[in-house]
């Protein structure tokens, strides 16, 4: 593609646009890091994380993955001009985000406190994980916004809405571990830039709708059209997706900073919450790549239902690709430049004690990074070619063989053996890129359009009699 023609090309400058907000955010996320681990230290900057991740595996187990489902709805309805389906939807998103919220804060207080004491011997990390079960609540609108941003491409509003939410994070939680240097105060703190993220999503929704957005309904429309896609339509498609998101959480986010501190609970060890914060650094810092890579991947999921909308299986075909290998290439060059840069970083940013432990985490993080940066695409082919069953059986298989391994290389040793099962987990998830070079290979992908329906499209007749379809 000639220079000319990129420039020209709306997701080139959308992704650029969302690339330089994802700069913004992995640089306040840094900074972020670094206060902690100045604040509150190795023990306490642990602490904290591990209630952040016993929170997430709660989060976990009712995650109804209605954020994807609804963007890609809502992508699709753009092209066909179904304006009334994206109300619809939109409506969906608040009853059900508002729904698991209620769902975790209910069920947070009678199993966190207890599983905390009995996995780590300390109650008040459930304490906390449970006042973080008021996260969905705090959150609704700031993912009503989002959801809606990306699945119209409105991409300025977008980026606006990362960027100013992760600057009040940034204020909240450095200013709560710079001033109180307790985990309490950053747990609650947390809770805080949640409500400000609604805050800052609500008003650039309005003012969006003031500037004449095409196709973004009032809120009061919203709420007005909140039954029209029951629970029962929209649970099914977003429940595969939650289902593959969670299991990606498990492996690289959840249990290994959960298993290292466990692990050292059960080695007797003086600081078993150490290992967990030089994990989060390190995993914070390889992550940079990824940051900066969503603006592609974000965009690419409305691109796709775009291309489901108007038919074009060869489109499809071509924008997979070319979103994997250039997507793959340039996270692979920002893990090198963050390799290289990685001992001038940490002497700007973290105690001396930290440089050892994460150095050494970051490098075999890193590998599991090179791996994972060819997997941007995966889960919009798999939502617009309606081939989800496929990516659960290929997922759910890799957990029990790889979740195994994650424990018993943790167990062994608490150091890096999360960090090597991160590696073997990225390793397995090479076969959805196998699975779909086969499916195209074999033409597989000619077949997808010829019905009425779009596959990115739950069938009408589920919400017959229900106002507009689903």
């Amino acid at each position: 593609m000639s220079p000319q023609r990129l420039l020209k090309s709306r997701f080139f400058r959308d992704s650029l646009l969302l690339q330089a907000s994802g700069a913004l955010v992995a640089l306040c996320q840094l900074f972020s890091a670094s206060i902690l681990a100045h604040s509150l230290g190795e023990t306490a900057q642990g602490r904290y994380i591990s209630a952040v991740k016993v929170y997430g595996l709660l989060f976990m187990l009712f995650n109804t993955g209605i954020v994807p489902a609804v963007v890609s709805q809502v992508g699709g309805a753009v092209i066909r001009g179904q304006i009334e389906k994206i109300a619809a939807w939109q409506g969906f998103l608040v009853k059900a985000y508002l729904l698991t919220g209620v769902v975790l804060a209910s069920i947070g207080w009678l199993v966190l406190p207890p599983f905390t004491e009995q996995a780590f011997g300390n109650r008040d990390l459930g304490l906390w994980a449970f006042w973080l079960c008021f996260t969905p609540l705090l959150e609704c609108g700031r993912v009503l916004a989002m959801c809606s941003f990306q699945g119209l491409r409105l991409m300025r509003d977008l980026a606006r809405l990362d960027v100013y939410g992760e600057f009040g994070r940034l204020f909240l939680v450095a200013g709560a571990a710079y001033w109180f240097e307790t985990p309490q105060a950053v747990v609650l703190a947390t809770l805080a830039s949640g409500l400000w993220g609604s805050l800052v999503g609500l008003q650039l929704y309005r003012r969006a709708l003031s500037a004449g957005a095409q196709g973004l309904p009032g809120l009061g429309r919203v709420f007005q059209r909140m039954k029209d896609v029951r629970l029962a339509v929209g649970l099914p498609l977003g429940l595969r997706l939650g289902l593959l998101r969670s299991l990606d959480a498990l492996h690289f986010d959840l249990l290994p900073p959960l298993l290292m501190f466990y692990a050292g609970v059960q080695k007797g060890t003086a600081t078993p919450e150490d290992p967990v914060a030089y994990f989060n650094n390190a995993q914070r810092l390889m992550l940079i790549p990824a940051v900066l890579m969503t603006g592609i991947a974000r965009n690419t999921l409305p691109a796709m239902s775009g291309i489901a909308g108007r038919k074009d299986p060869e489109l499809l075909r071509r924008s997979f690709w070319k979103v994997t290998w250039l997507g793959g290439l340039f996270n692979a060059a920002g893990l090198l430049v963050v390799l290289l840069a990685m001992p001038l970083v940490l002497d700007w940013f973290l105690p001396a004690s930290y440089h050892a432990p994460v150095i050494e985490l970051a490098w075999i993080i890193g590998l599991a990074g090179l791996i994972k940066g060819f997997a941007g695409a995966y889960d919009s082919f798999y939502i617009v070619a309606d081939r989800l069953r496929i990516t659960l059986r290929i997922n759910l298989v890799g957990t029990v063989v790889c979740l195994w391994l994650l424990v018993e290389l943790t167990l062994a040793n608490p150091a890096t053996g999360a960090a090597w099962g991160m590696v073997i987990a990225n390793t397995w998830g090479l076969l959805h890129l196998a699975y779909i070079a086969w499916f195209f290979h074999t033409g597989r992908h000619r077949g997808l359009f010829l019905d009425a329906g779009s596959p990115a499209t739950v069938p009408a007749a589920a919400t017959a009699g229900k106002g507009p379809e689903a």
